[in-house]
């Protein structure tokens, strides 16, 4: 039977049809959307998918390659370099959301720049972009994005979802409402809100279990809907509305295979499950069923995937109903054109994680330890890095990574490291200075190379060497698998055990995804904490706090656990609080318990630094957010045009160039680190001062030289609560925290679990302030500060 389709234009009335009709000419004779046939649509034209994850696309390019059409889809960085992903937003309903993704994360930012340039240097600009793309016209280029529908029978509401009605986000409350879909359009934020996909299908099965002892009649099979927004870059030659063509397509029902004890021992060991590895679907070749994972690897040119499968369907559809012309015979699908400096015969540089620790092996022996694929190069990059600048430099200048184990290579005889004395330290130091560097370079490589959306980044090749993963990096796939880093896929990276297997890892890369010229960052450091005072008009002395956490995980406890702290933090004297200023999750949190002591009369101080280019677009508009406090971002009175602030000054903002650029003054401003549940981003947060305090134990210096904290143990307090995890009890930071265990006196880690975790956490705060010399004792209310009666806080 075929599956439905609605097509409308954005913001109006949705029309039924179905694939075989819309084959047949249905769209063009129903004279509903006379602008699609003004005119035919051009002979070749490229589509650019805005999306952040890896699968969607390649699910895309399957779709359009199954069907035969004639055009050729891209990924944003490789039309445009600097495109970017959406901030993710409130949209209402799905055609809103997919709209927002592709306006706000290409075409809003690609035509805003295209207007900044002279003429001679927009011609220069628009004929790379025809040279990336081997068309003729740059108005031949369309962008789309999708967004996708997850349907469970309602039956699933309270058993499964019933613990979520009193959650903190809207967004995730939405499920409950009368005329919601279950879980509908919010199946990341519900699933986020249960410890991620693997937690989410276990409580599922336990659902079904309680369903069936109760003798409710419900479906145990649910259907994903794909709703694509589809629009001209440049208007003036594809026939396509103007505000944007909607085609939503209902999939073919899917069951849901039972978790197995298979899974369970992967999960230890570095997979990072989607729902793909779980969906059934069935087909008369399969009528018993198969794994989604197994027929794309098994069957990628199966006619499911055009059929049955929505994303695929309703791009079909959209090709179909405007015309696209079909590919001719022989005529290679998709070939991609690439000229220039980013073209195949330009070699890929690689590089190693051995070239940028502690007594880094000279080149000829990088060259022997590791053997590259043709095609590939080393780096020039050389070690160690010393300051988080060095380290971005360096990283900067590859296309493919290799994370080696360190403890695989002796530590020279005459490695000559000193600590600031002048002292040789021992064998054994040298070997923890290069243990945390490793972990910094696979954290910051495992985060950077799979940015949602990062025009820098996304998709270079990152080969990790088992044994050192199955050592000190398992935190990576645990992080991911519970939820907390959104859509990151297994493409994040491949585990080698041999040269082997590394080879063929780097040879088999999806070069097309990152042969995009990969900028080096503007310098943007804040290079000495005089420099980040003046920025921010900090002075005297206080006790900084840095809160670190998720932006995009929906987990109650990564933004109630940093509302409380920041909340009881802001109601004593000389605290200041620094974050990330995202206006999502542990971001917001921290924003909102300032907020709330600042009602209530008590002066706050807050410290929020974006990182505006590779991820704070993910975080959250912190122009909205502010907003909708009756507030707005002021620049006025500041010498620095990065920094603005609100809340009559309490709160800075400074917006940076990059991850690190932002990373390094929020660390190097730190007297103590409060860490609560996050993502990939966190780890790369704790990376960064685990480092700098071993550096500190061991050479007597960190890394931040220029700021008071360079010769100081920077205390990092985890609030690490508990909760049920695939039946059984654990803490949300187990897992990162488990290799360090032996070291935390070494490294200053306390590990707060109980459930009076936030109480311990601002009595250690308290001490650590006593021991500093810095007054915090509690402020003095000045009553309740009407200007901020915001009823929705």
């Amino acid at each position: 039977m075929s599956q439905r389709i609605w097509i409308g234009r954005a913001g109006d009335a949705e029309y039924p049809f179905t694939l075989p009709d819309i084959m047949r000419g249905a769209v063009r004779e129903s004279g509903l959307f006379p602008e699609l046939y003004q005119s035919p649509w051009p002979a070749i034209t490229a589509g650019v998918s805005v999306t952040g994850v890896q699968r969607k696309f390649h699910e895309q390019v399957r779709a359009i390659g199954i069907g035969g059409f004639n055009t050729r889809l891209f990924l944003p960085p490789e039309i445009w370099p600097r495109a970017q992903e959406d901030s993710k937003e409130k949209e209402k309903n799905q055609s809103q959301i997919a709209k927002g993704k592709a306006e706000t994360g290409f075409i809003k930012p690609f035509t805003n720049h295209l207007v900044t340039l002279p003429p001679q240097e927009r011609d220069t600009f628009l004929y790379d972009i025809l040279q990336r793309t081997g068309l003729n016209d740059p108005r031949q280029v369309f962008a789309f994005s999708d967004d996708r529908n997850s349907i469970m029978d309602a039956a699933f509401r309270d058993p499964l979802y019933g613990s979520l009605r009193r959650h903190y986000n809207e967004q995730v409350r939405e499920i409950f409402g009368a005329e919601h879909l279950v879980p509908g359009k919010r199946v990341k934020e519900a699933d986020s809100a249960l410890y991620g996909v693997l937690n989410a299908i276990y409580l599922r099965e336990k659902a079904i279990d309680e369903l069936r002892s109760s003798r409710i009649v419900f479906d145990e099979k649910h259907r994903m809907d794909t709703t694509l927004w589809l629009a001209s870059v440049m208007p003036g030659l594809l026939p396509l509305p103007e505000s944007g063509l909607i085609v939503r397509a209902e999939g073919a029902p899917m069951g849901m295979r039972r978790i197995s004890d298979r899974d369970l021992q992967d999960l230890k060991y570095a997979r990072i499950f989607t729902y793909d590895d779980f969906n059934m679907v069935y087909h008369d070749d399969f009528p018993n069923g198969m794994v989604l994972a197994e027929l794309k690897r098994k069957h990628p040119d199966h006619p499911y995937f055009t059929e049955n499968f929505s994303p695929g369907l309703a791009l079909n559809a959209f090709a179909s109903a405007v015309g696209i012309p079909k590919a001719e015979t022989g005529e290679p699908f998709l070939r991609r054109i690439f000229k220039g400096a980013a073209s195949d015969k330009t070699p890929k540089t690689v590089v190693s994680s051995l070239s940028l620790i502690s007594a880094p092996l000279n080149l000829s022996e990088r060259k022997g330890n590791l053997t590259l694929p043709r095609g590939m190069k080393f780096s020039g990059a050389q070690g160690p890095f010393e300051t988080l600048y060095q380290l971005e430099q360096s990283l900067h200048s590859g296309q493919a990574f290799v994370v080696e184990d360190p403890d695989k290579v002796a530590v020279p005889k005459d490695h000559n490291i000193r600590d600031k004395n002048g002292a040789l330290i021992s064998d054994d130091s040298v070997r923890k200075l290069r243990l945390a560097q490793t972990d910094l370079i696979f954290a910051y490589l495992i985060t950077m190379s799979t940015q949602a959306g990062s025009p820098n980044h996304f998709g270079r090749s990152h080969m990790v060497d088992a044994a050192y993963a199955k050592k000190r990096g398992m935190w990576h796939p645990d992080m991911c698998t519970m939820g907390l880093t959104g859509d990151v896929e297994s493409e994040a990276y491949r585990l080698f055990s041999n040269k082997t297997e590394l080879g063929r890892g780097l040879a088999e890369w999806d070069r097309s995804v990152y042969r995009h010229v990969v900028p080096i960052p503007a310098n943007d450091f804040i290079k000495s904490q005089a420099q980040f005072e003046k920025i921010v008009g900090l002075s005297g002395r206080t006790l900084n706090i840095s809160v670190y956490g998720t932006a995009s995980s929906f987990m109650a406890q990564a933004h109630d656990d940093p509302r409380e702290i920041t909340y009881r933090l802001s109601r004593q004297k000389n605290t200041v609080v620094f974050h990330g200023g995202g206006s999502m999750g542990a971001m917001l949190g921290a924003y909102e318990g300032g907020i709330q002591a600042k009602k209530e009369g008590f002066e706050i101080r807050q410290v929020a630094i974006r990182s505006e280019t590779d991820v704070s677009p993910l975080e959250g508009s912190i122009e909205k957010f502010v907003s909708t406090l009756g507030d707005n971002l002021d620049q006025n009175e500041t010498s620095d045009p990065r920094h603005f602030h609100f809340a009559e000054g309490q709160i800075s903002v400074l917006k940076m160039n990059r991850l690190l650029q932002r990373q390094h003054p929020i660390a190097a401003m730190s007297d103590v680190a409060v860490f609560v549940p996050g993502g990939k981003g966190t780890v790369v947060e704790f990376a960064i001062i685990a480092l700098h305090n071993t550096m500190v134990r061991i050479l007597g210096q960190g890394l931040f030289p220029g700021y008071s904290a360079n010769e100081r143990i920077i205390p990092m307090l985890f609030s690490n609560h508990e909760f049920d995890y695939l039946g059984k009890r654990r803490a949300v930071f187990d897992v990162l925290l488990e290799p360090y265990r032996e070291d935390f006196d070494f490294l200053g880690i306390h590990d707060f679990r109980s459930e009076d975790r936030i109480d311990r956490i601002m009595e250690y705060i308290d001490d650590h302030a006593a021991g500093l010399g810095v007054d915090i004792t509690p402020q003095i209310s000045l009553g309740p500060d009407i200007s901020w009666a915001d009823p929705s806080m």
